[in-house]
């Protein structure tokens, strides 16, 4: 409730400021007396106005711990089973209160935003749906649910404010203080030092090995290495004669799952196989091979990897030697037949059943002394292992948990006491936890999609070329929590919530290719269009040009009959001129010899070629301009 998530943000921020777990408890202890009115409680009442006025749910050894002490500092004094308050105590320790209503009025802050965001994406929530989300917020932030219908709403709301400071630090506050009273919860002691006293073997999945190499990406990368530096941190506390407390394990199973995600890669590699959407792992396996041996190299490298981090591989044990502890059951078969299909399904189970082989069916301890864990990231595996339908016992404790549970208790128990110091591993920051949700549900998508498609060609209902380009764009979202970022936020959880997808990509291929198809008739039938305009344009030139030039041709053919003509006068003249000015003592043929004297210098002078050369020029003047401007 919103007490909880007020009190639990005070009390890591008093935990920040290096006030140490006893007197935090003293201090809430302090003011249950003041918001219960009174001056006179026991022990199980103060436990119980604890959880009613905070949510908080301290162990009553703990409280009966910390009343010992406060009567020894003189806060309070013991009478026949009643712890009764100082009146000057009473009244100077309201701050506490004061400043969970603050917290109360921030928080409410954040939560109106939160339902505006979600009424924006879902529409109008009513009083039912507001209350329901504000569940799953709370539990969002305390890592108690696995994914609800609100997870990827809440996820993209944080994703959307995480450059408000202010907006973050309330949040992370909130997480790491729920971090904490889980610490306290599952103490009976303060006074009990041991980081951690009982051997426990975490049985990794396939994802967190991929992880811890980096084949996930940094985000994931990052989360596995904070988990992993716990555990080292544990073990050198606790570690004695060589032996750790925790050591990190994975099965056969998971080892095989491994080994065919390279054998994938390799085909890739080889042309004899194409990368599904949604597998990031197999695109960074592959990612810079040019060759099998390449694939071969990065196997062995990620193997030898995990053995120098000592992370190795469990004893292989027969299962159907241990019918007593056998987890598989047909109803999770019929319960999870819409989550996966019955191998994968089967699968879970006998993990169930190694681990519950290797608890030797004890089941009912507390996470330090359980022995045994799964930690994986799969969303049905988690919601499996938390199913009272398939445990032995109801109360049995869970055959696999998350990262965050255990980072969670593994941070608690190193930093206990110690003013809380040191920052929040990687894992436990709201704004990773919402990247990878986002970027896992868009995976889980881009695969159903993926699935979809595979179907439609089967079917005949698809072809493969028209859905290639539908393809690409999957591959193209495949997604990591890095890849998750304010700028394409918005279109990536539409992307989410697109369940028609697949469909309105195919109606607007249809309709961009109809569109198209007109267009392109369109361009075609302007460029018949053109081409027809341009060859009359061309017609009419060549028709212009043609009758020019015959124009030309007679023009210049007038002119040179002209030329032919005034040469022939011009030598009757001078024929004429010779013989009006003959002498009587001049002969008939010293006539003919002043006559063609005359032609000879004039011929000199002007040249028939070059008169031809003039005229012809008079004479296309006009065609010639004509060819000019058409050129």
């Amino acid at each position: 409730n919103k007490e909880f998530l007020a009190s639990t943000s005070v009390f890591a921020e008093m935990a920040n400021n290096n006030v140490d777990l006893p007197k935090i408890i003293n201090e809430f202890i302090i003011n249950t007396y003041i918001l219960n009115k009174t001056y006179s409680q026991n022990s199980a009442e103060i436990k119980n106005e604890l959880i009613e006025h905070f949510d908080i749910d301290v162990p009553e050894a703990i409280v009966r711990t910390q009343l010992k002490k406060l009567t020894r500092e003189e806060v309070v004094d013991y009478n026949d089973g009643q712890y009764i308050i100082n009146p000057e105590h009473r009244q100077a320790r309201q701050y506490i209160s004061e400043n969970v209503d603050e917290k109360k009025d921030a928080q409410n802050e954040i939560f109106d935003e939160l339902s505006r965001y979600v009424k924006l994406r879902k529409g109008p929530l009513n009083d039912n749906e507001k209350e329901k989300l504000q569940s799953n917020f709370i539990e969002y932030l305390f890592d108690n649910t696995v994914e609800d219908k609100y997870s990827t709403l809440i996820s993209a709301f944080i994703v959307k404010n995480e450059t408000d400071s202010s907006f973050l630090k309330e949040l992370n506050l909130i997480r790491e203080g729920a971090t904490i009273l889980k610490g306290i919860y599952y103490s009976t002691d303060f006074n009990d030092t041991n980081v951690w006293r009982t051997p426990l073997t975490i049985y990794l999945d396939t994802e967190h090995l991929l992880s811890l190499s980096g084949l996930n990406g940094e985000t994931f990368e990052h989360m596995l290495m904070d988990f992993f530096n716990l555990v080292r941190d544990v073990n050198a506390k606790t570690q004695s004669a060589g032996q750790k407390l925790i050591k990190l394990k994975y099965t056969r199973t998971v080892k095989k799952e491994i080994e065919n995600l390279f054998y994938v890669a390799k085909l890739i590699v080889e042309g004899k196989a194409t990368l599904q959407p949604g597998k990031t792992a197999i695109k960074r396996i592959a990612d810079g091979c040019s060759q099998t041996s390449d694939i071969t190299r990065k196997i062995s490298e990620f193997f030898t990897k995990l053995r120098g981090m000592g992370v190795s591989e469990a004893e292989e044990i027969e299962l159907f030697d241990y019918p007593q502890f056998n987890i598989v059951d047909e109803r999770a078969l019929i319960k999870y037949e819409g989550e996966k299909d019955e191998d994968e399904i089967n699968k879970i189970l006998e993990e169930f059943t190694y681990v519950n082989i290797m608890r030797r069916g004890k089941n009912s301890r507390g996470f330090e002394n359980i022995g045994h864990i799964m930690m994986t990231g799969d969303r049905v595996t988690r919601a499996m292992s938390f199913d009272n339908d398939l445990k032995i016992a109801g109360n049995d404790f869970s055959f696999a948990t998350d990262v965050y549970y255990v980072t969670q208790r593994l941070w608690y128990k190193l930093n206990r006491g110690l003013g809380f110091n040191n920052p929040l591993p990687s894992t436990l920051n709201v704004v990773n936890k919402a990247r990878v949700i986002i970027s896992s549900q868009i995976n889980s998508s881009v695969r159903k999609r993926f699935n979809d498609i595979e179907n439609e060609i089967a079917s005949g209902a698809r072809t493969s070329e028209e859905l290639k380009e539908y393809y690409l764009r999957l591959r193209a979202n495949t997604s990591n929590p890095e890849s998750i970022t304010f700028d394409t936020l918005e279109e990536q959880i539409d992307f989410i919530y697109d369940d028609n997808d697949l469909e309105n990509y195919l109606r607007n291929r249809s309709a961009e290719k109809s569109t198209l198809k007109a267009r392109n008739e369109k361009v075609t039938s302007l460029q018949e269009e053109n081409l027809q305009k341009e060859q009359e344009k061309n017609d009419i030139k060549e028709s212009l040009i043609n009758s020019s030039e015959k124009q030309a041709k007679k023009i210049f053919h007038f002119y040179k009959i002209g030329a032919i003509l005034t040469i022939a006068g011009i030598v009757i003249v001078l024929a004429f001129i010779g013989y009006i000015f003959k002498k009587e003592t001049d002969s008939m043929l010293s006539v003919i010899v002043f006559t063609f004297s005359g032609i000879s210098i004039l011929i000199s002078l002007v040249s028939w070629r070059k008169i031809e050369n003039w005229l012809k020029n008079i004479a296309y003047k006009e065609h010639n301009e004509l060819l000019s401007e058409y050129n």
